[in-house]
């Protein structure tokens, strides 16, 4: 009996010993693959919190997005939320610029404080135009930025002046487009300075002022008028009697600068031809044109006018002439002895 229960208790440990280093030698998981695949070693997520590589992988933004690289993910919010220099915070109102009309009638964007309020929600664009000493027309608008149509009305202004159109309506939350033409070449020499005013029509009373400034030069000045030869011979006369045709040249001299030169001649056989004459050469405010003159079947005296248009459309004229020669006596012969 004792026997019996010896090797029964021999039986079990030898069991037991061949089974516990089964189970103590059992693999454990993987813990480089479950830390890549964004588990914790032992099976499962640690809390639902992804792992240090799964972050690094995806969970945030890429180095691109953070810093603003084209076309990554989350540059623009990156961007946004760096505060760029210039940018205006989220959430906030920021000012619209108005269109202030400089030389040249084209528009820059200064501060908001240019618009000019007209009355009844409406507003110019700017209340200044400067034309400047080349440019003769802008465009400035007015706008309404109420819930009714706006009539409006220009007041009359100077003869070189046009605001067109200077009277109109301006629908609700519309604009509209306002022309300013100054013609130079009827506006007073010097430097101009004038105001128009502009109000509305039935409304409150209220109006604006519009105001124009430019530099009007004065007329060209024709510096030297010069013609080479100032003799030529009839068409039909030999080639060696001379030449039937002369060179009108002209220096003028316009601060704006000259725009065309144009010669009239009145030839001896009573025929008038007109011409433009070719611009040679320029520095500053000084232009050479010239020009060729002639030729004409009858002897007698050619007089010519040229006039100087300068950009402004003022013009300066001067005059001069030459003569027309019948065509030279043949030599005699020399006598014989």
């Amino acid at each position: 009996m004792a026997l019996a229960l010896a090797l029964a208790i021999a039986a079990g440990l030898g069991v037991w010993l061949r089974f516990r280093p089964l189970e103590s030698a059992r693999a454990q998981p993987n813990t480089a693959v479950t830390a890549i695949e964004g588990r914790q070693p032992g099976g499962g997520a640690a809390g639902g919190e992804p792992s240090a590589a799964t972050s690094a992988a995806g969970a945030q933004p890429s180095a691109g997005a953070a810093t603003g690289a084209p076309g990554q993910p989350g540059a623009v919010g990156a961007v946004a939320a760096a505060g760029a220099p210039g940018s205006p915070s989220p959430g906030a109102t920021q000012p619209r610029p108005q269109p202030a009309v400089t030389a040249g009638g084209t528009a820059r964007i200064l501060s908001g404080d240019t618009a000019v309020t007209v009355g009844g929600g409406l507003a110019l664009s700017t209340g200044v135009v400067d034309l400047g000493a080349v440019n003769s027309s802008a465009t400035v608008e007015l706008r309404n930025a109420g819930r009714q149509p706006v009539d409006f009305r220009f007041a009359a202004t100077p003869p070189w002046l046009s605001v067109v159109p200077a009277t109109g309506t301006v629908a609700a939350g519309d604009r509209r487009a306002v022309a300013i033409t100054l013609d130079r070449s009827a506006a007073p020499v010097g430097v101009l300075d004038t105001s128009v005013a502009v109000a509305t029509v039935g409304g409150d009373g209220k109006g604006g002022t519009l105001r124009v400034t430019a530099v009007i030069s004065g007329p060209p000045a024709v510096d030297s008028l010069a013609v080479t030869p100032a003799v030529v011979y009839t068409t039909g006369c030999p080639a060696a009697a001379g030449p039937t045709v002369s060179t009108v040249s002209v220096r003028a001299t316009d601060s704006t600068g000259v725009f065309r030169v144009d010669l009239v001649a009145h030839l001896p056989d009573g025929r008038t031809t007109t011409s433009a004459l070719n611009l040679g050469e320029a520095a500053e405010d000084w232009s050479v044109w010239s020009g060729p003159v002639g030729p004409s079947a009858v002897p007698g005296s050619l007089s010519f006018t040229v006039t100087v248009t300068d950009l402004d459309g003022l013009r300066a004229q001067s005059t001069g002439s030459l003569e027309i020669s019948s065509c030279p006596a043949a030599a005699e012969p020399a006598s014989a002895g």
